[in-house]
Protein backbone atom coordinates (compact mmCIF):
# COMPACT_ATOMS: atom_id res chain seq x y z
CA UNK A 1 0.00 0.00 0.00
CA UNK A 2 1.01 3.61 -0.89
CA UNK A 3 0.91 6.56 1.68
CA UNK A 4 -0.52 9.32 -0.19
CA UNK A 5 -0.83 12.45 1.89
CA UNK A 6 -4.38 13.63 2.55
CA UNK A 7 -3.58 16.71 0.71
CA UNK A 8 -3.05 15.38 -2.76
CA UNK A 9 -5.43 12.47 -2.64
CA UNK A 10 -7.67 14.58 -4.42
CA UNK A 11 -5.47 16.29 -7.02
CA UNK A 12 -3.08 13.95 -8.49
CA UNK A 13 -3.39 13.36 -12.18
CA UNK A 14 -4.79 10.32 -13.56
CA UNK A 15 -1.75 8.62 -15.71
CA UNK A 16 -1.23 5.75 -17.90
CA UNK A 17 1.10 3.08 -16.70
CA UNK A 18 0.90 0.95 -19.31
CA UNK A 19 4.42 1.63 -20.65
CA UNK A 20 5.92 1.80 -16.92
CA UNK A 21 7.96 -0.99 -16.50
CA UNK A 22 9.83 -2.39 -13.25
CA UNK A 23 9.19 -4.33 -10.35
CA UNK A 24 6.99 -1.95 -8.16
CA UNK A 25 3.50 -2.72 -7.91
CA UNK A 26 0.85 -0.97 -9.83
CA UNK A 27 0.23 1.74 -7.35
CA UNK A 28 3.73 2.59 -7.04
CA UNK A 29 4.04 3.21 -10.36
CA UNK A 30 0.95 5.43 -10.55
CA UNK A 31 2.34 7.18 -7.41
CA UNK A 32 5.34 7.78 -8.69
CA UNK A 33 4.36 9.12 -12.11
CA UNK A 34 0.98 10.83 -10.72
CA UNK A 35 3.34 13.28 -8.27
CA UNK A 36 5.63 13.94 -11.02
CA UNK A 37 2.64 15.37 -13.25
CA UNK A 38 1.31 17.21 -10.32
CA UNK A 39 4.29 19.00 -9.45
CA UNK A 40 4.82 20.22 -12.97
CA UNK A 41 2.52 22.90 -12.57
CA UNK A 42 -0.47 24.53 -14.57
CA UNK A 43 0.34 24.45 -18.66
CA UNK A 44 1.61 28.08 -18.74
CA UNK A 45 4.43 27.20 -16.61
CA UNK A 46 8.14 26.52 -17.96
CA UNK A 47 8.29 23.28 -15.91
CA UNK A 48 5.18 21.53 -17.50
CA UNK A 49 6.48 22.76 -20.99
CA UNK A 50 9.85 20.89 -20.57
CA UNK A 51 8.02 18.53 -18.49
CA UNK A 52 5.45 17.01 -20.42
CA UNK A 53 8.43 15.05 -22.86
CA UNK A 54 9.38 13.60 -19.89
CA UNK A 55 8.48 9.74 -19.85
CA UNK A 56 8.39 7.26 -16.53
CA UNK A 57 9.60 4.07 -17.90
CA UNK A 58 10.91 2.09 -15.11
CA UNK A 59 9.78 2.17 -11.50
CA UNK A 60 12.41 -0.53 -9.24
CA UNK A 61 12.15 -0.80 -5.58
CA UNK A 62 14.57 -3.52 -3.69
CA UNK A 63 14.60 -5.14 -0.27
CA UNK A 64 10.70 -5.59 -0.49
CA UNK A 65 9.91 -8.54 1.61
CA UNK A 66 12.38 -7.79 3.93
CA UNK A 67 11.44 -7.29 8.04
CA UNK A 68 13.03 -3.41 7.37
CA UNK A 69 10.74 -2.80 4.48
CA UNK A 70 12.58 -1.41 0.97
CA UNK A 71 15.48 -0.77 1.17
CA UNK A 72 15.82 1.14 -2.17
CA UNK A 73 14.14 2.70 -4.84
CA UNK A 74 14.89 3.55 -8.53
CA UNK A 75 12.88 5.81 -11.01
CA UNK A 76 14.04 5.77 -14.48
CA UNK A 77 12.67 8.85 -16.45
CA UNK A 78 13.62 9.48 -20.34
CA UNK A 79 13.21 12.79 -22.30
CA UNK A 80 13.24 13.03 -26.34
CA UNK A 81 15.20 16.40 -27.18
CA UNK A 82 14.57 17.33 -30.55
CA UNK A 83 15.83 20.83 -31.78
CA UNK A 84 13.75 23.94 -32.13
CA UNK A 85 12.67 25.32 -35.66
CA UNK A 86 15.47 27.74 -35.23
CA UNK A 87 18.33 25.43 -34.68
CA UNK A 88 16.93 23.13 -37.43
CA UNK A 89 17.09 26.27 -39.78
CA UNK A 90 20.67 26.78 -38.61
CA UNK A 91 22.15 23.50 -39.30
Amino acid sequence: MVFIPEYYRDKLPEVDISNVQGNACDETKRFVWSIFKFFLGSSEWFSNAIGQSVQCVKVDVEGMGTEKGPTKGETVFEVTVTPSESERSAL
